[in-house]
């Protein structure tokens, strides 16, 4: 395992020398709910997403906590090791199959080979630990290594619907941009809500000497919404589009990307 002075990461919205400070690895303490009511925790999960080949590459540990009822809570990252991050609020609201669930996807930017672990804990639960390997030597023949892969622009375009009855439907969709041809991980966010299930998209060699993967997705929408929405890339090096509303005006049903729990 390398040492921790070779894993280098950025975490999104802060450095990671700020999030990940150096501390002992201690059992995990309790945390309080955010004073929205006695729920409590029931289960915390941890997923990793988003490795391409060479480096830097923007991966996410996406943590999925579910309580006994809606709430603020405060999770934690903890490293292999000894890093820690500090407390982040969640909070947890009803899903559409019933039940409370709050979200958290976190970045990283690896600019150098990795191999550490991370898990995350919440009111006195942990999630298993979750391995971060990173080999960024990407080698096509022997003697050559291949320079890295770049996500170089994301766009996401939301077209509402045309009238205001409903049951309507909206259509979304999203450009990536790379200076390579390949799989693509790309993941919807809704803001407010967190990132929906990862999904692969297709490079192909654009007209400017670029590689571009497309999606097109149909929305359905059956009740009011006000929304924004973004693109995410796994191994984009924190490229992402910009926030894109979508609004629409109706009576009945609930609109989505898939973020029920």
């Amino acid at each position: 395992m390398p040492s921790k002075s070779r894993i280098a990461y950025s975490l999104m919205a802060v450095t990671a020398s700020a999030l990940f400070a150096a501390g002992a690895m201690a059992a995990p303490k309790g945390f309080t709910s955010g004073g929205h009511g006695p729920a409590s925790v029931k289960s915390v999960k941890l997923a990793y997403s988003g490795e391409n080949k060479g480096c830097p590459d923007e991966v996410a540990l996406i943590t999925r906590v579910e309580t006994t009822g809606p709430g603020n809570f405060k999770i934690r990252y903890r490293q292999a090791g000894g890093g820690k991050s500090a407390l982040i609020t969640v909070k947890a609201e009803k899903t559409q199959n019933g039940k409370y669930v709050a979200k958290h996807v976190q970045t990283m930017t690896l600019n150098k080979s990795t191999d550490t672990k991370y898990m995350v804990e919440s009111d006195g639960k942990i999630s298993p630990w979750v391995s971060v390997k990173k080999n960024c030597a990407m080698a096509l023949v022997p003697g050559i290594v291949a320079g890295p892969k770049k996500v170089l622009k994301v766009d996401l375009g939301i077209k509402g619907p045309k009238t205001n009855l409903c049951p309507n439907e909206a259509t979304v969709t999203g450009w990536v941009f790379t200076n390579y041809p390949g799989k693509v991980q790309v993941m919807l966010a809704r803001k407010g809500q967190g990132v929906g299930q990862p999904f692969m998209i297709e490079a192909k060699k654009a007209a400017n000497g670029q590689y571009m993967a497309s999606f097109t997705r149909a929305v359905p929408i059956n009740a009011p919404v006000k929304a924004e929405y973004r693109l995410l890339v796994g191994g984009g090096s924190g490229v992402a589009s910009n926030w894109v509303p979508l609004s629409a005006n109706c009576l009945i049903g609930l609109p989505g990307f898939g973020f029920g729990g």
